[in-house]
């Protein structure tokens, strides 16, 4: 739970560098690019929770369905 309410803030918070763009600073890094790099981690922090997510339900499952089979 604390990590879809962590993902969606998070989330939020890197839309407004989408949203409210601004030019490069120095050249080299403006809104954009720096929203792509934060949505790097975000999505691998996703993901991983997708899949523990995934194994701990198909667990439970598999263990509801042995203790009914016997």
């Amino acid at each position: 739970m604390i990590v879809c309410v962590a993902m969606g803030v998070a989330s939020g918070l890197a839309m407004i560098l989408e949203i409210y763009d601004f030019p490069p600073h120095g050249g080299y890094f403006d809104a954009h690019s720096i929203w792509h790099l934060v949505t790097v981690p975000l999505t691998i922090l996703w993901w991983s929770f997708i899949r523990d997510d995934t194994e701990f339900r198909t667990s439970s499952l598999l263990k509801k369905y042995k203790t009914k089979a016997k």
